[in-house]
């Protein structure tokens, strides 16, 4: 197995750089896919790019108990699905997402 594989990481590792692929590809392309990773929090890395400009956010099928702050930060925001979460309240900041026309919290 050649050592750029990923075949023999650890599976934290692993998942750990598909969160940042997904930040990645996020910030070129305006969606956030953060959808069934097992996340308790928004992932702190997300502070190393640019996602100003996200219109689309999924971060459905995890395991989020509150609503990230960071992403009332995303003012472009349009879409946002939380649904299959454990969150019991939703926090006033989501009215800074102005933009906002669509909300899922099934």
């Amino acid at each position: 197995m050649a050592a750029g594989d990923g075949a023999q990481l650890p599976a934290t590792v692993a998942a750990s750089r598909s969160v940042e692929k997904a930040l990645e590809e996020a910030a070129a392309s305006g969606a956030l896919n953060l959808s069934n990773r097992k996340l308790k929090e928004f992932p702190r890395s997300a502070r190393n790019y640019d996602l100003s400009d996200i219109t689309h956010a999924d971060l459905s099928k995890n395991r989020l108990c509150e609503l990230p702050e960071e992403l009332c930060q995303f003012i472009s925001l349009e879409t946002l699905s939380l649904y299959h979460n454990g969150m019991r309240s939703l926090s006033s900041s989501l009215g800074n997402l102005q933009a906002l026309t669509y909300l899922n919290l099934r």
